[in-house]
């Protein structure tokens, strides 16, 4: 702080803690938050004083964004996002969503979450001095959009099951068998990756078929298609004559 006047001048720092400090310079080190908010510098003389004032402010800084109950939510579940940060003296926060525009605020609660609440949210933090921003990523369980049928087949022909999720991809896709992993072969096919085929049938492959689907967060069983297999198309008899 510098002034002119006199003959002699004091200079007393006033800070935003209440606190006095005597001189004309005052240095501040390691600025955290609990250092911004406004200083005062009074001059004072035989003749009287005068002051002015400055507002120190600290970029945003030690940013949380925390997922309650976790970053990887169930599909239909609920999420809440909640952000804070150091620094000020006033700080904005503006959480950006993957679908919902920008909120104005330190939290947002997700109910529902399907697959398009699904991605990157970004909590940008500003104060008088600067902004900084956190990203988190939310990704969401499977929920089995399409499940098997049932079908009945004859034997040598071919069958095809689908199944398909919705949900954060990648997704892996496992075929059973009366609750048995199948083990695929040159027969047993998975196509499309969540297709299943079996070509050719065999008497065998008579049973119960699902799905079982997975990605990052969760997994979800489809419904249970019966595969029925009959014996050749149709069979004809020519009549004979006896005599």
């Amino acid at each position: 702080c510098t002034s002119e006047g006199g003959p002699t001048l004091d200079y007393t720092w006033m800070l935003p803690d209440n606190t006095n400090v005597t001189s004309d310079v005052l240095p501040v080190n390691n600025v955290m938050t609990n250092d911004t908010g406004e200083y005062t510098c009074l001059v004072t003389s035989e003749a009287g004083n005068a002051s002015t004032s400055v507002t120190l402010s600290v970029v945003p800084y030690n940013i949380t964004l925390s997922a309650e109950p976790s970053p990887k939510v169930a599909f239909g579940g609920n999420v809440t996002l909640t952000c804070s940060s150091e620094g000020g003296p006033s700080l904005n926060y503006t959480l950006v969503t993957p679908n919902k525009g920008n909120v104005t605020s330190q939290m947002l609660a997700v109910s529902n979450v399907m697959t398009d609440d699904a991605g990157v949210y970004c909590c940008v933090v500003t104060s008088e001095a600067g902004t900084s921003s956190l990203n988190i990523t939310i990704t969401v369980g499977v929920s089995i959009v399409t499940n098997p049928g049932a079908q009945e087949v004859f034997i040598n022909d071919s069958v095809i099951f689908s199944c398909l999720a919705d949900g954060s991809e990648p997704f892996t896709y496992q075929w059973y068998k009366d609750d048995q992993l199948v083990t695929m072969d040159s027969r047993l096919q998975r196509v499309n990756t969540s297709n299943f085929t079996i070509d050719p049938l065999q008497g065998g492959d008579f049973g119960s078929y699902h799905c079982q689907v997975t990605n990052d967060v969760d997994n979800m069983n489809s419904s249970t298609a019966l595969l029925t297999v009959s014996p050749f198309g149709s069979v004809s008899v020519s009549p004979s004559v006896v005599t």
